[in-house]
């Protein structure tokens, strides 16, 4: 259906990713990946839709939409982010629209915390990580002087290591030294979009 001219030159820049589903992460790594992705698309304007459970968390950043405020005539164009729960679906928008985040500024954070905390708890088709698991990293992070915490608040924390979740994102995006525990699908993504985080693949060896 056509629209009025005048609304085609209101949205024609607005580009909207619309995401409803359990990971709340991926809203974050949007919002975190977003000035990078802005800086390639000279004039886009990027909007993030999440659910509205999620919303409160995340409305303080820009161009936020809530599941009940989310209308597609809104936007010049708007995409579903959509989960096969294999391949990350933001690695999958990146690749396939050629967005190389060369703009991507990187975060690090330095502070005297000895705060170590370890995320244990996966969902979906992320694992848990196991209780020899979970013995091993507290053992390294102690020999390393760390004080540790097991699913602990990672505001604070100088090295947070585990699983991919939505405390290990916030701590990624705060520039926290962070280590990813890869079980699930994530890992190409996480080396893409924080080529400073490090990835332990060997922790069963």
């Amino acid at each position: 259906m056509a629209i009025p001219y005048d609304k085609y030159l209101a949205v024609k820049d607005k580009y909207c990713i619309f995401y409803f589903g359990l990971f709340d992460e991926f809203i974050l790594q949007l919002i975190y990946l977003r000035p990078a992705i802005e800086k390639e698309f000279p004039g886009l304007e990027l909007y993030i839709a999440c659910k509205d459970e999620f919303y409160s968390q995340v409305q303080h950043h820009k161009n936020i939409v809530s599941y009940k405020d989310y209308n597609k005539t809104n936007f010049g164009c708007s995409k579903e982010l959509l989960f096969d729960n294999v391949e990350h679906p933001i690695l999958s928008l990146l690749e396939d629209s050629a967005i190389t985040l060369k703009y991507l500024d990187r975060v690090e954070v330095k502070t005297d915390s000895k705060k170590c905390v370890i995320l244990t708890s996966g969902v979906g088709a992320i694992k848990s990580l196991t209780a020899p698991e979970i013995n091993k990293l507290q053992q390294m992070a102690l020999l390393q002087g760390y004080d540790v915490e097991v699913n602990g608040d990672v505001v604070g924390a100088s090295w947070v290591i585990g699983v991919e979740n939505l405390k290990f994102y916030m701590a990624a995006i705060a520039g926290t030294r962070i280590t990813l525990i890869p079980t699930g699908f994530g890992a190409n993504f996480f080396q893409k979009a924080f080529p400073h985080g490090e990835i332990m693949s060997d922790l069963a060896k």
